[in-house]
């Protein structure tokens, strides 16, 4: 079995017992990797297998310090809506979800980022 398709398993795991929602945990996951894959690079080269493996590894519990950066609505053709935009240092990460009010998306980040929080402490 490749050592890092398990580790990519594990983390998905661990994001799915924490999120319980699917759709949490795969944009958690999206998180993570998007910072893995923008200090290695896609695709990952050979030299830098055994440091990319040794990252998964520590992850979840070396994330980065995730931050809400806006609630926004958006007015488009459909209903209006809210969405949480979420910051990891520079990088910008739109939440999937979309909330009929404010509150409700404000609610949402909150959980969100406790949630973040529990699993860098496991």
């Amino acid at each position: 079995m490749d050592e890092i398709a398990r580790e990519r398993r594990r983390l998905r795991r661990i994001l799915r017992s924490k999120f319980g929602n699917s759709e949490d945990a795969t944009f958690a996951k999206m998180i993570f990797m998007t910072a893995v894959h923008f200090h290695f690079g896609r695709p990952i080269k050979e030299e830098d297998r055994p440091h990319y493996l040794a990252l998964l590894e520590r992850l979840p519990k070396e994330a980065g310090d995730l931050r809400v950066f806006s609630v926004q609505m958006y007015d488009t053709d459909t209903v209006p809506h809210w969405r949480v935009i979420f910051t990891d240092g520079p990088t910008l990460h739109e939440s999937f979800r979309r909330f009929p009010t404010e509150a409700a998306a404000h609610e949402y980040a909150s959980h969100f980022l406790a949630s973040w929080a529990e699993i860098r402490e496991r």
